[in-house]
């Protein structure tokens, strides 16, 4: 099993495959040197399929957003109605067929930043 194996080394959707736990994740860290606290820091994580010829930064196709509570929530990048990109989060996803993707939450992945004179760095993960 190598890492060029695109069986072996795709990502899977479910958290098991034959009983065996699939374990798939992102890690972010976020450095940081303020005299002001950041509050609220947000990452948002999110797959691009392969097949995909642009990542033009546009809110109103690939990094679509939503918001709940006054949190902004990122959304699936349509383009085209074609699925372009999907958010991950740290949080379980909500089930979209009965609740809208505005509603996710994803507290592990909002953090406040102290005042630091040093590089301070911060983990989020998906």
């Amino acid at each position: 099993m190598g890492l060029s194996d695109q069986q072996t080394s795709k990502l899977e959707l479910s958290e098991a495959v034959n009983g065996t736990k699939v374990f798939n994740f992102a890690v972010a860290r976020v450095r940081f040197i303020g005299t002001l606290q950041a509050q609220d820091v947000r990452v948002f994580f999110r797959l691009f399929p392969a097949s995909t010829t642009s990542l033009a930064y546009d809110l109103t196709t690939t990094y679509r957003r939503g918001e709940h509570g006054g949190a902004t929530i990122p959304l699936l990048g349509v383009l085209n109605n074609q699925l372009v990109t999907i958010p991950c989060f740290a949080s379980a996803r909500v089930d979209s067929a009965t609740t809208s993707l505005n509603a996710q939450a994803d507290p592990p992945n909002v953090q406040t930043i102290p005042i630091s004179g040093t590089e301070r760095k911060v983990y989020f993960g998906a």
